[in-house]
């Protein structure tokens, strides 16, 4: 049986999806920061890295790629 290799199929996403197009379709975001999308949020601390494709809250702690 063949195994199918989620790691590439991840990494092929990854290069094809621009995070922070994906991030605005949802929310506003101002030179990469905005109100985050997971708790209640007076400033905007929801950070979006976009040359290494991730993002991190520095109030809830909420990240990922």
């Amino acid at each position: 049986m063949n195994s199918f290799d989620f790691n590439h199929l991840i990494e092929t996403v990854r290069d094809r999806i621009d995070l922070l197009q994906v991030v605005e379709q949802r929310i506003t975001v101002n030179r990469n920061m905005a109100h985050c999308p997971f708790h209640d949020d007076k400033t905007p601390s929801f950070s979006i890295n976009t040359k290494d494709q991730y993002f991190n809250c520095f109030g809830c702690g909420k990240g990922g790629d």
